[in-house]
C-alpha cells in the first residue's frame, strides 16, 4: 500500500464521518457547522489542512497515473486554490457555507449524502485502486 492509498482511505474515511452527521440529524449539524464557521481560527485550520494535502497529492504524483492518482490529483486542484482563497479572506467562504447550512433539511442532507459518496469512493479507491 503507497502513501496515496494511506491518503485516499484517510481522506475518504474523514469525509464520511465530518458528513454523515449531516445526513442522520441536519439540524444539529447545522448548529454545529454554524458555530465553526463563524471562527476566523477553524476557517484557517481548514485552509492550512487543504493545502498540505493537496500539495502532498501533487507531490506524490509525479510519477504514473492511475485511477486513483487522477481522482486525488482532481481534489489537489480544488483544495489548494481553496485553501489558498481561505488563508487570504474567510468571508467568501462563510458566506457560501452558510447559505448551504441555512437551507432546508433535504437539502443539506443531499448536500452530505454526496460528501458520504465521495467519501465511499476514495476509500474504494485506496483499498482497490
Amino acid at each position: 500500500m503507497t502513501v496515496l492509498h494511506t491518503l485516499a482511505i484517510t481522506l475518504g474515511i474523514l469525509i464520511v464521518a465530518t458528513r454523515l452527521m449531516g445526513v442522520l440529524w441536519p439540524q444539529g449539524y447545522r448548529q454545529y457547522s454554524l458555530r465553526l464557521v463563524e471562527s476566523d481560527a477553524a476557517l484557517r485550520g481548514a485552509a492550512v489542512l487543504a493545502l498540505l494535502v493537496g500539495l502532498i497529492v501533487v507531490v506524490a504524483v509525479i510519477k504514473e497515473r492511475s485511477w486513483l492518482e487522477i481522482v486525488l490529483l482532481v481534489f489537489a486542484f480544488v483544495y489548494i486554490p481553496v485553501g489558498m482563497m481561505m488563508l487570504w479572506s474567510v468571508d467568501p467562504y462563510r458566506r457560501w457555507a452558510k447559505k448551504v447550512l441555512l437551507t432546508g433539511d433535504l437539502s443539506l442532507r443531499l448536500w452530505c449524502g454526496l460528501g458520504v459518496l465521495i467519501g465511499f469512493l476514495l476509500c474504494f479507491l485506496g483499498f482497490f485502486g
